[in-house]
């Protein structure tokens, strides 16, 4: 502001208000000035920090993805494994049941009426 010390006596008071009234003003554009400087790089930062979140997110959301999907496979590769198990077990039992079936027809044809214990 001004020194009304200095520019008292050559001012009347009304031209000192309005002199003040300008001076309030340009402190006010300058304010304004600095507030959308202030304002810009408020948002520009978080513009920054949502898209630093986004890849985050997006970083985060992959990795629990390929977890599930690790997982999804151990789980898959466990079944299938059993599976195997399983099919090995009832082909042995069909071979066993098969050499078991041959061996009664052999019996009935031949006309021996009991199967002898296998040794």
């Amino acid at each position: 502001m001004s020194d009304l010390s200095t520019t008292g006596s050559d001012l009347s008071p009304l031209d000192q208000i309005r002199q003040i009234e300008t001076e309030v003003a340009a402190q006010i554009a300058a304010a304004r000035v600095s507030a959308g400087r202030s304002i810009a790089r408020a948002r520009l930062q978080a513009n920054r920090v949502k898209s630093q979140a986004r890849e985050d997110g997006s970083r985060a959301g992959q990795r629990c993805y390929q977890e599930i999907i690790s997982q999804a496979e151990q789980e898959a590769n466990r079944i299938v494994a059993e599976a195997h198990s399983r099919a090995e077990a009832m082909r042995s039992r069909g071979l066993q049941l098969l050499d078991e079936a041959v061996l009664q027809a052999f019996c009935l044809v031949s006309g021996q009426e009991e199967i002898r214990a296998k040794s």
